[in-house]
């Protein structure tokens, strides 16, 4: 498969909060990794593409919520056959909205996991 990301992909384990318009309250997700683009949860519970969200979610050793808004760019749904994607079910989440200072935040973090691995 050709890998067709931007943007490098470094593990996070983070809860990450998300509200629509389209329903009341505040849904949890966990992510399994994030770029300076985007983000993947994994769920069993999946959005259609062009789903909108409001994400807000914390990064390890940086005070506060970093928060953005965010459309699913794909799904991963779980025991279909001939898949492309080897990833758990769950959605890839596009960035479309974020402070420069919460770029900032993940742009550093990022660069952090990287040059230790």
């Amino acid at each position: 498969m050709v890998e067709k990301r931007r943007d490098r992909r470094v593990p996070l384990r983070v809860q990450v909060f998300v509200r629509n318009k389209e329903f009341e309250g505040t849904i949890f997700f966990y992510s399994a990794n994030i770029s300076t683009g985007g983000i993947f949860l994994e769920s069993d519970l999946l959005f259609d593409v062009g789903t909108e969200f409001l994400l807000e979610f914390t990064l390890p050793l940086h005070p506060g919520f970093i928060r953005a808004k965010g459309v699913v760019v794909w799904v991963t749904r779980p025991g279909v056959i001939g898949q492309e994607r080897s990833d758990p079910p769950g959605m890839g989440i596009k960035f479309v909205e974020i402070s420069d200072e919460d770029r900032k935040k993940l742009e550093e973090f990022i660069a952090r996991k990287l040059s230790r691995s």
